[in-house]
């Protein structure tokens, strides 16, 4: 994570795992703590698990678009593409679940 900041800036994983439920698992052991999305904290509150927002360094997150390699994709899927680069690319970055809805970046 932040891979281009010097050895000491960087969150460096001490575990990783493949399952949410084994790092909240984890956590709620209270073995170590666990950044997740925050759409898993409906799975995370039962266990006794609650959320803590990071707001700095503000969390970001590359993302890519993936599209069929050998086929036309549909007029709905090309719609939503051309939405998506549109919009969300220049999204005004916030922290996560913070930007409001349309949000533009300053040019």
């Amino acid at each position: 994570m932040r891979s281009q900041l010097p050895d000491g800036g960087r969150v460096v994983p001490q575990h990783v795992v493949d399952n949410i439920s084994t790092a909240l698992g984890l956590a709620a052991a209270g073995l170590c703590f666990t950044l997740s999305p925050a759409y898993v904290e409906s799975l995370a509150r039962p266990l006794g698990l609650v959320r803590r927002d990071i707001d700095d360094p503000t969390p970001m997150r590359e993302m890519s678009l993936y599209v069929p390699a050998d086929r036309h994709p549909s007029p709905a899927a090309e719609a939503l593409a051309d939405y998506l680069q549109r919009n969300v690319a220049n999204a005004r970055r916030e922290p996560v679940g913070q930007a409001s809805a349309g949000a533009r970046a300053a040019p």
